[in-house]
């Protein structure tokens, strides 16, 4: 149903990039939460629409699922984060 929904509005809901490929990145696909100085959380997820890597032709929202406060924390929007494709 979540998919299908998304499909409505053009988006797609998949993982951001392998984990072990998100550290050749640096620390873009990571995110200190809770705010400040704690750990480093992983951007698992990521909302897509559009597949071209020019910024006003697509959005992607990155973010991970707190399990403690059953909420989605966004950590980067609207454009691509790094990768060895981009």
């Amino acid at each position: 149903a979540f998919r299908d929904a998304l499909a409505q509005f053009g988006m797609n809901f998949s993982g951001s990039i392998d984990k072990c490929r998100a550290g050749q990145e640096g620390e873009a696909y990571y995110v200190n939460y809770p705010i400040g100085p704690s750990q480093r959380v992983f951007l698992q997820f990521h909302l897509e629409r559009g597949n071209r890597h020019e910024n006003r032709y697509c959005m992607r929202i990155y973010f991970f699922w707190d399990e403690d406060t059953n909420q989605v924390v966004v950590g980067w929007l609207p454009s691509h984060l790094s990768n060895r494709i981009s």
